[in-house]
């Protein structure tokens, strides 16, 4: 099937090539070694009783058997049907004679010097670059921390699942397609499906997707409000894996950091962002924000972390998960995308009031949600309007 679309694909292809050119196109053709299964193969010598999609062996076959003469003949008829449009002839006897230029007597050529200006500090940066110095934003990743030998025999469930960006990337995967509202039996048949799509096919592993969704849709995202979960919103509720993109200017290491400091998160801004030559930066903020929804009138960011942290429940406790929030600077990621939500939201809400309308932040970390501990696995937020004004002031490039 693979060779069959191949062929379809080299089909297309070749087509354009042969009608792009203006005013001629010439192309060598005759009984080349691997071509059987080729574009031009198909076209040109097609077997009279093949089927569409062809057999590729009986096309190959065919076209082996093919003398220079059968090919010529084929050849010779599709140019008289094509009205003069298409021309055929041998191609030229190679000549012993060898090409000489001749001699010139020119001025000496020399290169033009630029003389312009290119500017090295305009740039698409975002949280993964203000992080590890990266132009591109990288998907979500698990922070790599390699487990004890007696601690990773006694993971079970979640805990067990695997580690590292493609796990990350699978879950977020799963995520992005779920339906909140979904029966337990739709859940599982799309755990199924994207576990087997990214490799991961180990019954345990499915079973533990399965029931950390069941008690992620059932989480309490606000400890007083015990509706307040993702079963009662619905996929218009949701907007996922949300591009944004910003212009910034003149964002420093310095600037970053001194504004985020008297936010209370001296450690927010990561040591290495001092290191990276890219003080000031001009240019783009880019990133992706996993999911945006609203629910009561107010939206909120919510953001999936399949970070490990540990065997144990008591391992995603309000501390922990507080703790890998600085380890990890996503204090700094959030307060970006809540810059980037909140000029989003001013641009599409008809009379949008921060107070009125922005919900908050909500992060959280797959492997230790628990609907009876709402405290457990998540991270919530909600910065001031002031906070947001003064940081997108900063991005801004206002003093």
């Amino acid at each position: 099937q693979a060779r069959l679309e191949r062929l379809a694909e080299n089909v297309r292809l070749f087509y354009v090539a042969l009608t792009r050119a203006k005013h001629r196109c010439y192309l060598p053709w005759g009984g080349i070694r691997g071509a059987g299964t080729s574009a031009p193969s198909w076209l040109l010598h097609r077997p009279p009783d093949a089927a569409v999609p062809p057999p590729l062996a009986t096309l190959e076959t065919h076209f082996r058997a093919l003398t220079d003469e059968a090919m010529r003949a084929d050849l010779a008829a599709l140019s008289e049907k094509s009205g003069g449009a298409l021309a055929l002839s041998d191609l030229p006897e190679p000549v012993a004679a060898r090409y000489s230029p001749v001699a010139t007597t020119g001025e000496k050529l020399e290169c033009r010097r630029f003389k312009g200006h290119i500017r090295r500090d305009w740039l698409i940066s975002s949280f993964t670059y203000f992080h590890e110095g990266l132009r591109e934003e990288l998907p979500d990743r698990d922070r790599v921390v390699a487990p004890r030998p007696e601690a990773e025999a006694q993971a079970e469930g979640l805990f067990a699942f695997p580690r590292g960006a493609k796990a990350g990337v699978c879950l977020h995967d799963i995520l992005e397609h779920l339906d909140f509202q979904a029966r337990d039996a739709e859940m599982l048949r799309l755990v199924q499906e994207r576990l087997q799509a990214h490799g991961i096919t180990e019954p345990a592993h499915c079973r533990a997707v399965h029931q950390m969704l069941q008690k992620l849709v059932r989480l309490p995202l606000a400890q007083d409000r015990a509706d307040f979960v993702l079963k009662n919103t619905t996929p218009g509720d949701c907007l996922k894996e949300v591009e944004f993109c910003f212009p910034v200017q003149g964002v420093s290491a310095a600037r970053l950091q001194e504004r985020l400091g008297k936010l209370g998160w001296t450690s927010a801004v990561p040591p290495q962002l001092g290191r990276v030559a890219f003080d000031p930066v001009q240019g783009l903020l880019k990133g992706y924000i996993d999911m945006v929804f609203q629910f009561d009138g107010r939206f909120y960011l919510a953001d999936w972390k399949s970070n490990w942290l540990g065997n144990r429940p008591e391992d995603y406790s309000a501390q922990a998960v507080r703790d890998e929030m600085l380890r990890e600077h996503y204090f700094l990621q959030y307060h970006l995308y809540a810059v980037a939500l909140h000029k989003y939201l001013a641009l599409r809400v008809p009379g949008y009031a921060y107070e009125r309308h922005f919900g908050g932040v909500i992060y959280l970390f797959l492997r230790g949600v628990e609907p009876a501990h709402p405290d457990r696995g998540v991270f919530r937020d909600r910065p001031s309007q002031s906070a947001i004004e003064q940081l997108s002031a900063l991005l801004k490039g206002d003093k």
